[in-house]
């Protein structure tokens, strides 16, 4: 009988593709997003109205950016390979090492000091303050000279401050006022500023300014962090340096400065061995021409008190002419000891430990010139790490540890060159010695007139060599080049931030996501039947009719004139049971489900009444003994039914029949009083006495039964029915009931079985795949109610329905 009712029925199926009720079904999720197509347009509406806000509140972000090449001193030239001969070279020098020292602290500092940003001007605006910079800016700052912030007398904030004619009043505490003259140098909140008023800034009175008093660190540390730059080419000297800012002239002019305060740092570092050099130089120039002086003096002296001609004799002169070249060359000699002793007192001296030594100006020796080459470039790489970080970090540790050795190097060495300069000087004594005692023999005041001038011309040849000495360390530092140049400077790039499209694009994205991922957690946790598909892959059960949804008060929507869809698909239901019994006549069935709810009642009422529109007598039984509604939805009174006869408190059971209104062959027969037992009345001969007359006096009985998952009434009545309905309810009944409808299938628990799928719902957000009604066109919504007669009841079809106002039409488009 089964094998036969799969193969005769013929009800328009719904094919969405191989699906399996359990499963996440992309497919499926697709048709339902289009069934919410409404929702996604109010969505998308709603974000590009939101992007919209954003565009027009944002702060914008404007982009400056700016081209600087850098000489790399692993490539260096000609010039640089001569200036390092001469150790004057400034170190290692790498790209990267000058990328950390544009974005140091220290430099931007000097920027935020030098452009005083600390210093702000606002006013507010609509939404939020607008920061006035430049020719906007209401003041133009001549001197600003923040005070300390760690001083709790200093402030940081903001003040108001408002402008007339001749001066400016700046609100103070409790709300006083302070009152300046433009120009005037004055003290606000610990801070040293003098202000005059901008002529191009036009004041609007409606607008208040604020004068805000910002930490410089801070200030700087945060310009620094928003600084990028990049290489043009892997291994060129080209950097391209961009800054991001609410101001585009603000970003350009930060750029700007820090450039030039990079190149004048770069300068200032090339030039300290320099500058150290000079320093020493004249030192040792001050203290030796102190002593020059004080011997031609003497020599002076010495010729008036003792009336010794200029012109001396002979033998004299040679003397004299043999004695000036030995001193020339002892001046030499000592001089290169003088110089010697002066940089190894220097480097000895722990103040000096991180210092740049001073060029050895004078000494011919090249190892000790690689040394001090090598330490200076040590210190500078000390330097340059310590504008970046810490004394505490790793490298700097690991480079004052190299400092500490190599000025054991140079120590060690220098003490080894004093000893061989030394010995030159020692032979150079003896030659003289040897000429004082040639010269010993000339008479005594000749001979000390020849002493007291060898002590001058020594001095004066060591003047002379410190005075050229000196002379080329200055042009050096006149001549000192930069290692960089501006290729471009600063330029607008207009602004960045927000970007028009992309916040549109995004705002069309987040509307479009918005929705699914909302419909995607409704479908995870979705456990409940979505369409024909699910139960098709769950159950080999066939499917004998599926019953749309939509509102009504009334439970019986198939009358003798309806055309709706609805009736129609219980008059399909008819068909496909005359399908069922061209066999085996099928003249009982019984309608049931696993759970209240999923309207069965309902279901068994109308397929009564479409069952009674062909001429024949039908009965519909409310067996639902435990809790029976069909008598209540059709307007009955319950008092007596068929419990009354099983009973025995009823001996006529066709006194208990009563007549539906409205159809000539349509009875129905109440369940009566809920009594104590229902399942052994059900059971009892009596039950099977009052089925005897009924299929006697009747062509076609329906019985409307308890649901199946909480008591097993249905089952007992099998014996008296042909068929079973199995009712089901979209997206109420859950998935589980289907593995529980195949189990009772495959096990044969009813004679014939076929399941019923109720309420079905094709609204918004709804897709059970129901594409072309019945053959009729129609294009309804599906679903499921309650039942009863109140006002707020659903759940059936009106045939004729009032005209929907306007607004109830907009909500129905998005399924409301």
């Amino acid at each position: 009988m089964a094998s036969t009712a799969k193969a005769n029925i013929s009800q328009a199926k719904i094919d969405l593709g191989s699906q399996e009720s359990s499963k996440f079904d992309v497919l499926k999720l697709a048709a339902k997003a289009v069934s919410i197509l409404p929702w996604y347009i109010l969505s998308v509406i709603f974000c590009l109205l939101a992007a919209y806000v954003y565009l027009e509140f944002a702060t914008p972000v404007y982009n400056a950016y700016s081209v600087v090449m850098i000489r790399d001193r692993r490539v260096a030239g000609d010039e640089q390979k001569v200036l390092s001969s001469l150790n004057l070279g400034s170190g290692d020098r790498s790209i990267e090492n000058e990328q950390d020292v544009l974005k140091s602290l220290t430099l931007m500092t000097k920027v935020v000091d030098s452009l005083k940003l600390d210093l702000q001007f606002h006013i507010e605006g609509r939404i939020r303050k607008i920061m006035l910079y430049g020719k906007s800016a209401p003041f133009i700052i001549d001197y600003f000279s923040p005070g300390n912030h760690e001083d709790e007398n200093v402030f940081l904030g903001e003040k108001k401050i408002r402008m007339n004619s001749s001066g400016y009043a700046i609100e103070g505490e409790n709300g006083k006022q302070q009152v300046f003259n433009y120009g005037d140098t004055v003290s606000v909140g610990g801070h040293r500023i003098a202000m005059r008023r901008n002529p191009a800034f036009r004041e609007n009175p409606n607008n208040t300014i604020f004068i805000s008093f910002v930490e410089r660190m801070s200030l700087a540390d945060g310009l620094r962090n928003g600084l990028s730059m990049s290489q043009t080419h892997e291994f060129g000297g080209v950097l391209e340096l961009s800054l991001n800012d609410n101001i585009a002239q603000r970003a350009q002019d930060i750029l700007n400065v820090l450039v030039v305060k990079y190149i004048q740092a770069g300068l200032e570092d090339k030039n300290i061995q320099w500058r150290n050099s000079i320093r020493f130089l004249n030192e040792r120039l001050a203290l030796i021409s102190q002593e020059l002086a004080v011997a031609k003096n003497d020599v002076a002296d010495f010729r008036s008190k003792n009336l010794i001609s200029a012109d001396a004799s002979d033998n004299i002169k040679e003397i004299i002419a043999r004695s000036t070249s030995l001193m020339q060359a002892e001046a030499a000699v000592g001089t290169e000891l003088e110089v010697v002793n002066g940089v190894y007192n220097y480097i000895a001296n722990n103040k000096n430990l991180y210092e740049l030594v001073p060029s050895t100006v004078g000494i011919a020796d090249m190892s000790l010139s690689e040394l001090i080459t090598n330490h200076n470039g040590l210190i500078r790489e000390r330097i340059n790490k310590l504008q970046v970080g810490t004394a505490n970090d790793p490298v700097v540790q690991g480079l004052n540890v190299a400092i500490t050795n190599s000025r054991q190097n140079l120590l060690t060495n220098i003490q080894n060159l004093k000893q061989s300069i030394q010995v030159r000087l020692a032979a150079a004594r003896r030659s003289m010695q040897e000429n004082q005692a040639e010269a010993a023999n000339m008479p005594i005041k000749e001979l000390k007139l020849f002493n007291l001038e060898k002590e001058a011309r020594i001095k004066d040849e060591i003047t002379n060599f410190l005075l050229q000495k000196r002379e080329e360390a200055e042009l050096s530092v006149a001549s000192t080049t930069s290692d960089a140049r501006v290729l471009d400077p600063a330029l607008n790039q207009g602004q960045v931030k927000p970007v028009r499209s992309q916040i549109i694009l995004f705002a069309v994205l987040i509307g479009l996501i918005f929705p699914t991922i909302i419909l995607i957690i409704f479908e995870i946790f979705n456990n409940t039947i979505g369409d024909r598909a699910e139960i098709e892959a769950a159950t080999s059960a066939p499917i004998i009719g599926e019953i749309v949804y939509k509102q009504s008060d009334d439970p019986l929507v198939v009358t003798p004139k309806s055309r709706s869809a609805i009736s129609e698909q219980f008059r399909l239901v008819r068909t496909n049971l005359k399908y069922l019994s061209v066999d085996n006549p099928i003249k009982c069935v019984t309608s049931t489900s696993f759970m209240s709810g999923e309207g069965k009642s309902f279901f068994s009422i109308n397929l009564a009444a479409a069952i009674s529109l062909v001429k024949e007598r039908v009965l519909l039984i409310e067996l639902d003994l435990r809790k029976p509604r069909v008598s209540r939805y059709l307007g009955f009174d319950n008092k007596v039914g068929l419990s009354n006869y099983l009973i025995g408190t009823e001996t006529d059971l066709n006194k208990a029949i009563l007549k539906v209104p409205g159809y000539n062959n349509f009875d129905m027969l109440p369940s009566g009083p809920t009594p104590p037992n229902p399942s052994e009345l059900i059971l009892s001969k009596k039950m099977e006495e009052a089925m005897e007359w009924i299929n006697s006096n009747y062509d076609f009985v329906i019985i409307d039964t308890s649901p199946i998952g909480l008591v097993t009434d249905a089952l007992l009545l099998d014996k008296f029915s042909d068929f079973t309905f199995f009712i089901v309810r979209h997206k109420y009944t859950y998935r589980s009931t289907l593995s529980f409808i195949e189990k009772i299938y495959e096990e044969q628990k009813f004679k014939n079985l076929g399941i019923v799928v109720n309420g079905i719902k094709t609204g918004a957000g709804e897709n059970y795949g129901y594409g072309y009604g019945y053959g009729y066109g129609y294009g309804y919504g599906y679903g499921y109610g309650q039942y009863g007669n109140s006002k707020n009841s659903s759940g059936y079809y009106m045939e004729e329905e009032r005209k929907k106002g306007l607004l109830a039409r907009i909500l129905g488009i998005f399924g409301l």
